[in-house]
């Protein structure tokens, strides 16, 4: 069973939204998907399975990602 790590390429749904993240410990570039491990969601993610949810609470309000694939 894969579980979310660093180096891990996370695919999630954000409602109808694909938002994909590479896990990284250092060098993020959240243009292009690289976040990291210390980061809010990076955090979040780490040791989470496919079809795990997490939710965020942001100014803007809570926001959910589901968690479809990970390689």
């Amino acid at each position: 069973m894969n579980i979310v790590r660093i180096g891990s390429i996370v695919y999630t749904k954000k409602g109808k939204i694909d938002c994909i993240f590479t896990i990284v410990s250092e060098n993020p570039d959240p243009l292009s998907g690289k976040i990291t491990n210390t980061s809010p969601i990076g955090s979040m993610l780490l040791g989470k399975k496919e079809n795990d949810r997490i939710t965020i609470n942001t100014e803007s309000g809570i926001i959910e990602y589901i968690i479809y694939k990970i390689k």
